[in-house]
């Protein structure tokens, strides 16, 4: 079972320390920006507090983009390699999600016993 009480009850904890939190800074990481109003409705999130967060990030996360454009716009280096640019934000935006998908892969047993147990079966 992938959503079970133990974890609901964890999921709606975590979200009423820290759900504005969550809601605001999840604008500016991908995989967590698609996710985290599903898990908020899941923990039965306050419309009106995810709201207000959810809005705080937003203009947030344009003030932040609109004033880097301004800012680096008419730098002739960015201006002629802004596809290289592009393409190394992406590939930094996804360095957490390869990380954790890396680490989790490296922890799962394997299918092979030990040998000890090998030789007792």
């Amino acid at each position: 079972r992938i959503i079970t009480t133990e974890h609901l009850a964890r999921t709606e904890a975590f979200f009423r320390r820290h759900g504005g939190k969550t809601i605001s800074l999840a604008r500016f990481f991908p995989f967590i920006r698609t996710f985290a109003p599903f898990v908020a409705g899941v923990s039965r999130m306050d419309r009106l507090y995810f709201t207000i967060y959810n809005v705080i990030g937003a203009a947030a996360w344009v003030a932040l983009f609109l004033g880097a454009g301004y800012l680096f716009g008419n730098i002739p280096f960015v201006e002629h390699n802004l596809e290289f640019l592009v393409m190394g934000i992406i590939a930094f935006s996804l360095l957490p999600a390869v990380y954790h998908w890396t680490r989790q892969r490296l922890r799962r047993p394997t299918d092979v016993l030990p040998p000890s147990e090998q030789d007792a079966a």
